[in-house]
């Protein structure tokens, strides 16, 4: 089982389910949300893999505070970029691929646009990542098309469906969104 929270480190948690549940396979993760600072957090990243006897297993980049959100949720062109004006890959971006590729962890594409996660699939293939995620390839303001997804897929990513999208709609505890976002 692997934790995820949009603000808090999971590898803690998962260290001391650990000690607790001896024999029972937990492992935590890292999203690089502005309770990091308004930039993907190198030392973060690098303290995660670090500590707790490599049970950080997941590095994704911004979730609630990745720029695209901001911009299609919010009008607003605020919170962690992963590119520049330009469509590069920002070098804290690239430094944090290599602590996965070193670590054999997960680089995860958090809620970047579908053209930030190509960009940044390709970028981690070159980097020498090899457990990359293409997160939410099907939902909402992140939906691929057949041929982004398979240029992911060309590139080694990995696909990330989410079946929560399954339960927006009215009547469901997620009802402000539609259920065919």
């Amino acid at each position: 089982m692997l934790f995820k929270s949009n603000d808090f480190s999971c590898h803690d948690r998962a260290y001391l389910i650990r000690q607790e549940l001896q024999g029972f396979e937990v492992f935590g993760s890292l999203c690089m949300n502005r309770v990091h600072g308004d930039k993907v957090n190198v030392f973060a990243a690098e303290k995660a893999v670090a500590t707790t006897g490599n049970l950080c297993r997941c590095i994704w980049m911004p979730t609630q505070d990745a720029v695209y959100q901001n911009i299609r949720y919010h009008g607003k062109k605020e919170g962690v970029p992963v590119v520049d004006d330009n469509g590069r890959v920002l070098s804290e971006v690239v430094r944090v691929m290599e602590i996965c590729a070193e670590a054999n962890i997960i680089f995860a594409t958090g809620h970047s646009s579908p053209e930030e996660s190509i960009t940044l699939a390709r970028k981690a293939r070159e980097v020498g990542v090899r457990k990359c995620v293409v997160t939410h390839a099907n939902s909402g303001i992140w939906k691929m098309t057949h041929d982004q997804i398979k240029r992911c897929i060309d590139l080694g990513a990995w696909m990330e469906y989410s079946y929560i999208t399954n339960l927006w709609g009215p009547g469901n505890g997620t009802a402000r969104f539609r259920a065919d976002e």
